[in-house]
C-alpha cells in the first residue's frame, strides 16, 4: 500500500531513522454509529504505514477510542509500555474530531453546541489534556493532532490545543490550521468513498477554510507547529 502521508514540510526536516528503536502510535476515534465507514481507522492505517516507513525498526501501537476514558487509558498504557521496554516514543497521531472555545478540546463525537450533551464523556478538554501523563518522548519526536482547528489559538486562552500538548508533553506538536477533511490524496483534497484506501485526515483549502466558500484551491494547508515553551 502506498502511504497517503508523503512529507511533513512543517518540520523542516525529514522524519525517520533506519536504526531507531522506539514506538510509533495512532489513537483514533471509532464509533460504528457516527462513523460507519470507519474513516478515522482508515486514516490511522495510512498514518501507521508512513510512520513505519520513517522508522522501520519501531514497535507499532494503535488504539481505537470512543470516550475520554478510552483516550486517558490508551495514553497511560503508552507510557507504561514505553517505560517498561525502555523504548522512547518516536512519533504519534491522534485522529479525532476537535473543537475550540470555552468548551473545546479533542472530541470523541460530533458536538451539539446547542445542548452540549455528554461533554464530560466525549470532550478531552484543556484540563484533561494538562492532566495526561507525560510520555517518554525521543528528543526528535513529534505528535500530530488531526482534528479541526487544533493549531488555531483560542482567543480567550491565546493558545491552541497543539500549544497545550506541546507544553504538557514537551514534544513538537502539529495542529490543523482549519477544518479537517478526509481525502484520497495527501497534498490536495479528493473526496473519499467507502472503499478509498489510503486516505488522509488533514485541513485543506476548501469549504469553511476558504475566504469565499466554494473558491478554495483544495490544496493542503500547512499545519501550525508548536514547540515546548
Amino acid at each position: 500500500m502506498t502511504a497517503a502521508y508523503y512529507s511533513l514540510p512543517e518540520l523542516r526536516r525529514t522524519p525517520g531513522s533506519t536504526t531507531a528503536e522506539g514506538i510509533v502510535f495512532a489513537i483514533y476515534y471509532e464509533n460504528p454509529v457516527t462513523v460507519p465507514d470507519r474513516a478515522f481507522a482508515r486514516a490511522a492505517e495510512a498514518w501507521m504505514a508512513q510512520a513505519t516507513e520513517w522508522f522501520p525498526g519501531a514497535n507499532t501501537v494503535t488504539y481505537a477510542v470512543r470516550t475520554v476514558a478510552d483516550v486517558v487509558a490508551a495514553w497511560a498504557t503508552l507510557r507504561d509500555v514505553s517505560l517498561a521496554t525502555a523504548n522512547r516514543v518516536l512519533c504519534g497521531n491522534i485522529l479525532s474530531h476537535a473543537s475550540y472555545g470555552a468548551y473545546g478540546g479533542l472530541e470523541l463525537s460530533p458536538t451539539d453546541d446547542a445542548r452540549m450533551i455528554c461533554t464530560a464523556d466525549i470532550t478531552l478538554d484543556w484540563a484533561a489534556v494538562s492532566g495526561l501523563d507525560r510520555l517518554n518522548w525521543a528528543s526528535s519526536a513529534f505528535l500530530i493532532l488531526n482534528g479541526c482547528n487544533t493549531g488555531v489559538a483560542d482567543p480567550n486562552r491565546r493558545m491552541s490545543l497543539a500549544d497545550m500538548f506541546a507544553r504538557r508533553q514537551r514534544v513538537a506538536t502539529l495542529g490543523m490550521t482549519g477544518y479537517s477533511s478526509f481525502s484520497e490524496r495527501w497534498s490536495y483534497y479528493r473526496r473519499i468513498t467507502a472503499r478509498s484506501r489510503p486516505i488522509s485526515l488533514w485541513a485543506y483549502s476548501r469549504g469553511r477554510n476558504s475566504f469565499f466558500p466554494g473558491l478554495g484551491s483544495d490544496q493542503r494547508l500547512e499545519a501550525a507547529v508548536s514547540y515546548p515553551a
